[in-house]
């Protein structure tokens, strides 16, 4: 059995998609089948695949603008995993391969595993829905215990945080505790060396906040804090599984639709806007012992075994591919 992963990476783009297909790829791997990666990044941005490699997986990098079909031409995998959002697949099923759509609603793929469930998106190919599908890991700290104050803050919001949601969150969050005449929390954020100047020196000049840089993971991260503020994504799920209070100022209308309907269930808190009256009341009900105590109960009921449930649609796909093409032959 063999894999490629078709995805993207970038600046501006982040390392969201890269890494669940890196997860993915590694589970897939524990299970016996070979995985390799084509990433669609920027040569000034190749950095961002050190990740794969340092993992011993078979990486090219090719450039964002290319057809599809230059960007995989010499390969020979059984199944194409694709994560590039809503790009048109049929060009690598016109060459006869096998794709598996990630996050994807355009017609294109011969196997779908959405995150939102789209009433006008009904392909005749098989589709998964729903966040029981999310590319985590199991998590191991749910035993998170809810302290009585709010003593640390983690802030991600990206590998780049290309619309600056990290500095209005902190300041704003340092504000709502002068003004209140509280304790305020300590402040933690994850930067990398691909993160807009502009946007460092705003953050750096947030009293006693803490910079980390270039995390490979959050998953020390997020269960040593009280609150996890996010523009959504991996992140934001990746909060929710570790029982962890989330408030995400989603980015983008996809992120959005997620994070509503997560909220809608109970499992986070949505800001609608950087405004200083939206920071204002989300902090002042998540300064709330009650209300992160019941955030973390409905989160302890979240369902986090999606990276295994997709490995086993994946394998499984693969093995019913294997099977026809014996039986063609």
């Amino acid at each position: 059995m063999s894999l490629l992963f078709l995805t993207h990476a970038g600046k501006r783009l982040g390392i969201g998609h890269l890494q669940r297909c890196l997860r993915l790829a590694g589970r897939v791997r524990e299970r016996g089948a070979e995985a390799s990666f084509a990433v669609l990044c920027r040569a000034q941005d190749e950095s961002m695949l050190d990740p794969i490699r340092a993992q011993d997986f078979d990486c090219r990098r090719a450039d964002p603008e290319i057809p599809l079909i230059s960007a995989v031409a010499g390969s020979k995998p059984g199944l194409v995993a694709a994560d590039l959002l809503d790009r048109d697949l049929s060009p690598l099923r016109s060459q006869g391969w096998r794709v598996l759509a990630f996050d994807c609603y355009t017609a294109g793929a011969n196997l779908y595993v959405n995150i939102l469930d789209d009433p006008s998106f009904s392909p005749s190919c098989p589709t998964y829905y729903g966040y029981r599908y999310w590319m985590i890991d199991p998590p191991a700290q749910r035993l998170h215990r809810v302290s009585d104050s709010l003593q640390r803050v983690l802030i991600s919001c990206g590998y780049s945080d290309p619309l600056g949601i990290a500095p209005v969150a902190a300041k704003s969050i340092r504000r709502h505790f002068g003004k209140s005449g509280g304790t305020a929390p300590d402040i933690i954020c994850t930067v990398s060396d691909k993160h807009d100047a502009v946007n460092l020196r705003a953050l750096e000049s947030v009293p006693g906040i803490r910079l980390e840089w270039n995390l490979p993971s959050l998953e020390g991260a997020i269960p040593e804090s009280d609150l996890l503020v996010t523009a959504g994504g991996n992140t934001m799920i990746e909060g929710i599984a570790a029982a962890v209070p989330v408030l995400a100022l989603p980015a983008g209308e996809r992120n959005a639709r997620l994070a509503h309907q997560l909220e809608a269930e109970g499992f986070l808190d949505v800001l609608e806007s950087n405004s200083p009256a939206d920071w204002s009341q989300a902090m002042t009900r998540l300064a709330r012992c009650s209300h992160r105590s019941e955030l973390h109960r409905r989160c302890l009921e979240f369902d986090g075994f999606g990276l295994d449930r997709v490995c086993t649609i994946v394998l499984q796909e693969q093995a019913r591919l294997d099977r026809f093409e014996e039986v063609r032959r």
